[in-house]
């Protein structure tokens, strides 16, 4: 706003000066009461008196001060010096950042009249300007006026309130609201002879013109002179239909409540402040919840300083204020004399505003600081196998002291857990739930982000045994850096291939039996002048029935191109060939490999990260292969979304296949190649969310999965053979490491008639098994047969109670019992 009203300087040669005080930082008293946060002020500007001709130091000219809620500048009401319709009475504006800047006078053409013609100013939400004078009772009437905004110098105020009051009224005034919505607060006081007040008065505007206000009187229940509104300030709390008031003796700040229809009201809080000397009153709330009420502290002696005043209000009800702020008033003052004992004060947008008759104004920044405790996420929680040792733990930041209190399933305190960690050594089952850590210090109580845990049933069996491990480092290809996420076992050579980027791309070939490395394949294929395609030009491995090799890279953008590579056999002196090259229509593929048959016959199933749909390879010459995009129809909405296959797929029996993600459940999709459909005709609750990778042995109905989400990292292994939903849990074998496998990548190959799991997790190694086939017994006359699948030394027993078994060394299966009573077989590994 251009300064179209300059507003000469007394003291020409002096200058305009503002005084700044600088940053006070204000320790944050406690006095018993829990607070969250420490308050620092900024003095913004300062002018004393006599800055200009009407703003002087004497006569108590200058009573009512307000910050705008649109612009933050500063008006204050003045009854001398006026220059736009009024030579005294009138509304100045000086700049909010500035006080050096004096902008502007509203037009005061007819503002007169009262014992004060000018005694408070309000700037409304809408830009509207509110000034009122200060009438006696049974003297002149009560008048409030109204200037469209302080930008506006040519308008004159409207009188919206003119009339008389048994009550003296116009001490002090608050506005709030905007529009129609505005509401206008009036209290007096009982000096002067004049009536007490006993009430308080608001102000609503009668039409959508804003020229004429209605009042709605509300007594205060018990108020005397001396207990609530003899009053000394007024403020709206915020939009509520509540105000404080500044009286009584001893002097306090009182919150009142009170219903604007019935036009009651009740006392709800009273704070005692740390002065009798305190007058004016402004709410104000920077944040969470905390309420802030200045003041000025005044002093009617010749040259003493007044006091700027900022007051927290405590938690309690009738605990004292807090004090945050305490700054003198800009100097000089010398000579200066408050008389009347007046101040004024404002707040808006972070700034608070004070104003004493005679000693200037002086405008401050609030900024507050947290001292409540700061608490990080828990740490420790997941999925555990039960006998492991947990430890939840949080960081936790704050002035001491701080006090601590762990919580179970969200409202049970867990006894002597008072530190920042909670120690389960080791975990049962019992102990799956949700936790908490609840946080204290002076200031404030502060609750963590809530961790859940998981302790699943170890189920270590013998149903598996170790044949041998190889621990990440132990060899170059295997790291903790998720370089390998590929394996396969070919049955025709015994070997295990493993796919690795590390040191570069390798696909190592290890003896089956021990784990010791045979040879690599060669890849020279890989290093064609326009480079390889995919995101890693190599990533996941299977191996046919025939004893083909087939590799895949990894694509994750629909403009790449999928590529398969074939090797005759694991031969590590034949080079490879391309099976396939090119993108089947979709974004992301060669996360998970499956591949089954063999020369015409060889189906090779690879499945995306997210989405329904997988991809089936089919071959007309054993050699090229083409694409077909089989998409299952029928799964749930998360599963499609995430990703129902993306990280473990393996064929099944006939045209089925199992898929299994993190987070989704295992299922078995029946699929037509030729329709290019699939359905889900089984899904199994038991395998936990954080098992993927898989393998499958159709024969024995096992399925082994990589849970690379637990805790140890292990594989766990699991009987399907009777169908959904409940899988039966066989056993669990660990890694040789627990290193973190964020991409829950890895693979798993069964060796059927070796009797042999194959694993790979990525980061945490490979580890060889040997598990115990299926028994199936067809009772006959004479004693039944006894059939298994895959390697072992059958046993009997003729009581299961003695724990005593005998070899059958020379059975073979299938076996026939011939014994003459009952007997129970098992086979060993």
């Amino acid at each position: 706003m251009k300064n179209q009203q300059t507003q000469p300087k007394l003291n020409p040669g002096a200058g305009r000066f503002a005084v700044r005080l600088g940053a006070i930082a204000i320790a944050l008293a406690l006095a018993g009461i829990a607070q969250a946060q420490v308050f620092t002020f900024t003095n913004v500007w300062g002018i004393p008196a006599a800055t200009y001709l009407d703003l002087p130091g004497t006569n108590n000219n200058v009573r009512g001060v307000a910050l705008s809620p649109l612009t933050t500048n500063v008006l204050y009401a003045s009854t001398t010096g006026g220059t736009n319709g009024s030579t005294v009475n009138h509304i100045a504006v000086l700049d909010a950042n500035n006080g050096s800047n004096y902008l502007a006078q509203l037009n005061s053409t007819g503002v007169s009249g009262g014992i004060v013609t000018l005694m408070n100013v309000r700037v409304s939400e809408d830009g509207s300007v509110y000034a009122s004078n200060r009438r006696d009772g049974g003297v002149n009437t009560f008048t409030i006026y109204r200037w469209p905004s302080e930008s506006d110098l040519v308008t004159p105020a409207v009188k919206i309130v003119d009339q008389a009051f048994v009550q003296r009224l116009g001490d002090h005034m608050d506005v709030r609201g905007s529009g129609t919505n505005t509401e206008i607060v009036v209290i007096g006081s009982g000096a002067s002879g004049a009536a007490v007040s006993t009430n308080f008065f608001i102000f609503r505007p009668t039409d959508d013109t804003l020229t004429v206000f209605t009042n709605f009187n509300i007594t205060i229940p018990g108020n005397t002179a001396s207990s609530i509104v003899s009053a000394h300030g007024v403020t709206f709390e915020g939009t509520n239909n509540a105000i404080y008031v500044l009286g009584g003796s001893p002097l306090a700040i009182r919150r009142i409540q009170y219903d604007p229809v019935a036009l009651t009201a009740i006392a709800t809080r009273t704070n005692a402040v740390d002065s009798a000397n305190c007058r004016a009153l402004k709410y104000y709330s920077p944040s969470n919840g905390v309420v802030l009420l200045s003041s000025v502290q005044m002093s009617t002696a010749s040259a003493a300083a007044q006091v700027a005043r900022i007051f927290q209000q405590p938690t309690g009800l009738t605990n004292a204020m807090i004090s945050v702020l305490s700054s003198n008033f800009p100097t000089p003052y010398t000579g200066a004399t408050n008389g009347n004992g007046l101040g004024q004060v404002d707040a808006n947008n972070g700034r608070f505003v004070f104003g004493a008759p005679n000693y200037g104004i002086t405008v401050f920044q609030v900024a507050s600081v947290y001292l409540g405790p700061v608490v990080s996420g828990i740490s420790g929680g997941g999925v555990y196998l039960e006998g492991q040792n947990v430890t939840l733990s949080s960081s936790v930041t704050g002035v001491a002291p701080l006090s601590y209190q762990w919580y179970f399933n969200t409202n049970t305190p867990i006894v002597g857990a008072t530190t920042n960690s909670l120690a389960l050594l080791p975990a049962q089952i019992a102990d799956s739930g949700i936790y908490s850590l609840v946080v204290s210090n002076p200031f404030a109580v502060v609750t963590s982000s809530f961790a859940g845990l998981t302790v699943l049933p170890g189920n270590f069996s013998n149903f598996a045994t170790n044949i041998w491990t190889l621990a990440p480092g132990s060899r170059p290809y295997l790291t903790t850096g998720d370089t390998q996420r590929g394996l396969a076992y070919d049955a025709v050579s015994n070997v295990v291939l493993v796919v690795s980027r590390s040191p570069s791309n390798v696909v190592a070939l290890l003896n089956g039996n021990t784990g010791a490395e045979v040879g690599v394949l060669d890849l020279s294929l890989f290093n064609p002048p326009t480079g390889l395609p995919g995101f890693f030009p190599i990533n996941t491995i299977g191996v046919a029935g025939d004893g083909a090799v087939y590799l895949a890279n990894l694509i994750i953008s629909g403009s790449d191109s999928f590529a398969l590579y074939r090797f005759q056999n694991a031969d590590p002196t034949i080079p490879p060939t391309q099976a396939y090259l090119g993108n089947p229509g979709v974004t992301r593929l060669g996360d998970t490999i499956s591949v089954r048959g063999g020369g015409v016959n060889t189906e090779i199933l690879c499945s995306q990260r997210t989405g329904s749909n997988v991809v089936l390879f089919t071959t007309a010459d054993g050699v090229s292969f083409n694409a077909t995009l089989i998409s299952v129809t029928n799964l749930p909405p998360d599963a499609v979304t995430g990703g129902f296959a993306g990280l473990g797929v393996a064929f099944g029996n006939g045209n089925t296949f199992w898929a299994k993600s993190s987070n989704f459940r295992l299922r078995r999709v029946a699929y037509d190649a030729s329709a290019g459909t699939g359905e889900v005709i089984e899904t199994y609750d038991s395998l936990t969310l954080s098992e993927a990778p898989l393998g499958v042995d159709n024969v024995n109905g096992y399925v082994a999965a990589v849970a690379f989400g637990q805790n140890p990292q292990n594989l766990s292994i699991w009987d399907v053979s009777q169908g959904p939903p409940n899988a039966v849990q066989l056993d669990r074998e660990l890694f040789g490491s627990n290193n973190a496998n964020g991409n829950g990548t890895g693979a798993v190959a069964f060796d059927v008639n070796g009797g042999r799991i194959f694993a790979l997790n990525s980061n945490n190694g490979i580890i060889a098994l040997a598990y115990a086939p299926r028994l199936t017994i067809n009772p006959t006359p004479a004693g039944g047969i006894v059939t298994w699948t895959g390697p072992g030394t059958l046993q009997a027993s003729t009581n299961l109670a003695s724990g005593v078994w005998t070899d059958l060394p020379s059975a073979t299966s299938p076996h026939t019992n011939t014994a003459a009573k009952e007997v129970f077989f098992r086979v060993k590994r």
